[in-house]
Parts: C-alpha cells; structure tokens; sequence
C-alpha cells in the first residue's frame, strides 16, 4: 500500500505543531489532475478552510477517548505511521502493543480496530446491527455512488444482498459445478503442455484466468482462453487495472481537502470509468445472445436458468435500481470473486511446493479417496461429490486460510450507535476495522502460528471457530460458498494429476502483498505429472 505520501510529507513539519505548504507544489499537481475545474482560487481557499477547520477537529477530545492507541499526527492522524504498505503488519505491531481493542486516526476519521476471536464476535456477531453498516469512502461515491452490492447501506444493500444469495442455491450450485470442473479441465490441458516440455511456468497468471473464467460464466456465460492473459487491451487488461488501483488507498477519503489534487482518486476513476463501458458492453452482448436464443433475460426471476446478472437487469429494466448500482454491483462481485480464489489457490501451491512431504500426503488422500474412474478422469473433481471425503484437503485449505487469508483487514464498517465492547465505549460514527490477519497468527491460540500446518484442524484440535477469512458479521462474504467449491475444486484437481517442485534450491517467497485481496507472490515452479 502506497500512500500519497511523498507530496503529504512536505507539507508537514513532524517536529513542531506547524503545518507549512508549498503552493507551487500543490498548484501544479493540481492543475495536472483536474484541469477542468474552473475556478482555481476558490479550491485553494477551501484547502486552507479545510486545514482550519481539522485543526479545531484535532483539539476535540477523541469519540472513544479510554482506547488505548499510538498517537497521531495533527490533520494526519496516523496515516503517516501508514505509509511503508503493509497495513496488516503495522496492525499486527499495534495489537501487540495495544491489545485487542485499540484505535488510530485515519486523517480525520476516527479509527478502532478489534483482533481475536472473542473480540470481533462481540461486535459484529453479538451487536451485529450496530456494526453493519459499511464505511463509505467518498473515493466510492464518485464511481458507484454509494449504491453498489459492497459500498452500499440501507435497502439498497439489503435488496442487492438478497438477489446474491438467492443465487447462491444449491441447486444452482450444483449446476455450476459443471462449469467448474470444466474449467479446471481447460487449465490442465494447458499445464499438460508445461508438463511435457519441462518448461517452468508463471503459475499466478493460470490461476488468475480460472478463477476470472469462473466469475465470467457466472455472470455473462463467457470464458476467454488462456493465451490470452498478457492481454493489456479488453476486458481482461481493464480488470486487471482495475485491481491494481483498488488496491490503493487514497487519501482523500480521510482527509477530503486532497480531493482536488489526489492523482489516485482520479486515476481510479478513470479506470473504473473504463471497466463499467466494458461491462455494459458484455450486458449488450449478453442481451442479444439472450434474444437470439427466442428469449429474454427478464422472462422470469423464478427459472433455474436465470442468472444475477438476469435479476440484476430485470431489476434496473423496472427502475428498482439505477444503472451505477447495476453496473456497480457487476464490477462489485468481479473484484470480489477473482483475486479472493485465484490468490488463495496459489498460496496453497507455495505451501505445497515448500513442504513436498505435506503434498505427498495430499495427493495421497485424494488418490485414496477417488473412484478408479473419477481418478483416471481428466475431468475437474466434484466438490459436492468428494468434500466430505477428502479430510486433508479441506484441512489444506483451512490453514491456507488462516495462514494467508485474502481480507487481511476486511472492509471496514462504521457504528451506527454507541456500544460497548470489551469494557470499552466504541461512539457512534466510529470507523472499525477487523484484524484478520493478526487474529489468525495469534500465539495464545494457533501453536507455531508462522508455520503451515494443516492437522491443526484435524477434530480432536479443532480451532475452527478462530477461524474468520471471510470476516464476520451481516455484511461477511455473501459468495463464500462458490469461493469454497471453486478453491476445492481447482487444487483437488491439481494434486490429483501433478507434483509441483520449485526450480531453485530456495524455498518459494511465501509472503503477499497488501491488496485488494492479500496478493501472492509472483510464483514460477516446474509441473510434474503423475499419470
């Protein structure tokens, strides 16, 4: 994570209580982001009232005032301590430091941040109305305008929420089963060419495609091949794009008088802006697809065959949602869908390449488990058939869970009323964070919590309940059951046919990057097929 900090830092004097600006600097990035705002003068008069008027903010005493917490920074809070990337370990250092009710200062948004189990559970399991609602950022607004599946409240959330899960069936499920082991199979027809000619491959690109192909059949029912992946034009290089600045805080939405000069804030626009024309491209497409078929997407809401994508536009069709929130919600459950599943299946093969006795034992499990057919079979492996038989591989991925979770924080919320939490007053209008990462790497209750240990969660040791990757609460992954049968799916079939082996005598780089999702390290190994 990349602050906007080179800029920011010249603009305040950490020794004194001064803040000083340079207006050549401010005035140039300014007139290079938005050359189209008219007048000038006034924008700079509302910087400097801004600046005023934090000033009289930060004299305030504190929402949450008996949380313990590192002291900030006037006007920027603890952004500053923010700005080496990765959030999730500074979070981590704090709770070590401050225990698991702690708050910062996020510009001039006031901050508590909650680790452990029995912790976030008093909050968003316990008090779970009050800490429902989603923090919106303004960054947010300027693209879906807050009325989106994620960055959204109030009805809207509910009714957009609801459409998701009454297509999350298992029925339906069952149905997209077939496309998943269909995927899977195209994936190893592509790993079987590495295979044969020995040559290493870059496996995090593979596994991006499958998990996006996934998404895009569940969406629009279209698949893209995997020559395609170093594409930097379409839908596949709009996406990726769309990631990349997703990723990146801005730091506008926490202190609002940079919103005239924040490269980031127009630079995620723009790319947003891009990926909704894509988007709405592919409704198009999916529409006249639909008609030439002799029927259209809004035939019926009940038909096994429709789609979220069906509901969705028969919804904005009727005018019970906006197109923003329509193509929002879209771009909404791509972001969501993708790096989540993609980025956990590679861990689970850095883990298994570092650790080739755990991956014997794996591929030994699903070989043991697996009919002579299904286990000679170049189909993908059935999840509803084979979950409940594969014990180790579940465990597998539970500890990939824990060890690497992709919400690393989670997405924040904001309370709607005061509640008291483990003895502390948590004030109404307070952004809170889960700490997921640090939450899953805690020494009183996960032994060795740096190491990849799978038979953790064999029942007799069980710590399932500790286990929070897709954050608790109302508002937690609504999609985590497709996220589970694709991630199943995909790695049964992968150690079902090969062994991965690193191409160094150096362990595999293990450590992600702060993102959107906790993004894996670009990861090359050598394929090996076993039959």
């Amino acid at each position: 994570m990349a602050f906007e900090i080179n800029n920011i830092e010249s603009l305040f004097n950490q020794d004194t209580m001064l803040v000083t600006i340079n207006i050549s600097q401010v005035l140039g990035e300014y007139n290079m982001i938005n050359s189209t705002i008219e007048d000038l003068e006034e924008a700079i008069d509302n910087i400097f009232n801004f600046i005023l008027s934090l000033f009289f903010l930060w004299k305030q005493k504190n929402k949450s005032s008996s949380i313990p917490g590192p002291k900030g920074k006037p006007i920027f809070g603890n952004l500053l301590d923010l700005k080496g990337g990765e959030l999730h370990l500074k979070f981590q250092e704090w709770y070590y430091k401050y225990g698991p009710i702690y708050k910062i200062k996020m510009g001039s948004v006031e901050t508590v941040v909650l680790t452990e189990y029995p912790t976030i559970k008093e909050a968003f399991v316990d008090n779970s109305l009050i800490f429902m609602p989603r923090y919106l950022r303004d960054s947010r607004k300027l693209t879906s305008n807050w009325e989106s599946l994620i960055n959204s409240n109030g009805d809207i959330q509910k009714h957009l929420k609801t459409m998701v899960i009454s297509e999350l069936t298992m029925l339906k499920l069952k149905k997209m089963e077939i496309n998943l082991k269909d995927e899977a199979k195209r994936l190893c027809s592509l790993l079987d060419k590495h295979a044969e000619s020995g040559e290493p491959i870059h496996i995090n690109n593979y596994i991006k495609m499958f998990s996006m192909n996934i998404i895009l059949r569940f969406l629009f029912g279209v698949t893209f091949p995997y020559n395609h992946l170093e594409d930097s034009i379409g839908l596949i290089g709009v996406v990726n794009s769309y990631f990349e600045a997703a990723a990146l805080p801005i730091v506008s939405d926490f202190i609002p008088m940079f919103a005239v000069v924040s490269k980031q804030r127009y630079k995620f626009k723009a790319i947003w802006d891009l990926l909704y024309e894509h988007i709405k491209e592919q409704v198009e497409i999916y529409k006249k697809r639909k008609l030439i078929n002799g029927t259209t997407p809004t035939d019926s809401n009940t038909d096994e065959n429709t789609t979220i994508l069906d509901n969705l536009l028969a919804d904005y069709e009727k005018g019970v949602i906006n197109e923003r929130s329509f193509i929002g919600s879209m771009i909404d459950i791509l972001s969501a869908g993708i790096d989540t599943s993609s980025n956990t299946i590679v861990f689970t093969i850095i883990e298994m390449t570092n650790n080739q006795d755990l991956q014997e034992k794996l591929h030994e499990s699903i070989k043991e488990s697996m009919s002579d057919i299904d286990l000679a079979s170049n189909e993908g492996v059935s999840y509803s058939e084979y979950k409940s038989s594969i014990p180790y591989l579940t465990n597998v991925i539970k500890e990939t869970f824990r060890k690497h979770p992709t919400g690393l924080l989670g997405l924040p919320h904001i309370t709607s009323q005061d509640c008291e939490i483990g003895g502390h007053t948590i004030k109404k209008g307070t952004q809170v964070i889960q700490n997921i990462y640090a939450t899953h790497r805690n020494k009183n209750v996960w032994e060795e919590p740096d190491r990849f240990i799978p038979s953790r969660f064999e029942k007799e040791f069980s710590t399932d309940k500790n286990l929070i990757h897709f954050a608790l609460g109302r508002r937690s992954c609504p999609g985590n059951t497709l996220a589970d049968s694709e991630i199943f799916t995909c790695l049964a079939t992968l150690f079902k046919k090969y062994k991965f082996t690193n191409t160094s005598t150096t362990p595999l780089n293990e450590v992600g990057k702060f993102g959107i999702a906790y993004i894996a390290p670009p990861t090359v190994v050598k394929v090996e097929k076993r039959f």
